[in-house]
């Protein structure tokens, strides 16, 4: 074959199809190497991040309950 995708990619007019391949194919290795790499499973990590969004919103109250406290105002309690 005379006309190979690498020729076609390196003509001048192409370089917005060398971007978007460029993308790509970052985009598929950084996926692929992120699975391999990743330290725990997707139903421990749900579970982690489930814990820590708790862990924020417990927080959270507590912040609002010691300023209702230390302005006086009565606590409102969340919906």
């Amino acid at each position: 074959m005379k006309n190979s995708v690498g020729e076609h990619l390196r003509k001048p007019g192409n370089t917005k199809a060398v971007l978007i391949t460029g993308l790509l194919i970052g985009s598929l290795i950084g996926t692929a190497v992120t699975l391999l790499f990743a330290p725990q499973t997707g139903k421990q990590m749900r579970a982690q991040i489930r814990q820590r969004n708790i862990q924020l919103r417990d927080r959270k109250q507590m912040n609002r309950l010691f300023a209702a406290l230390e302005t006086g105002e009565k606590p409102v309690e969340a919906a």
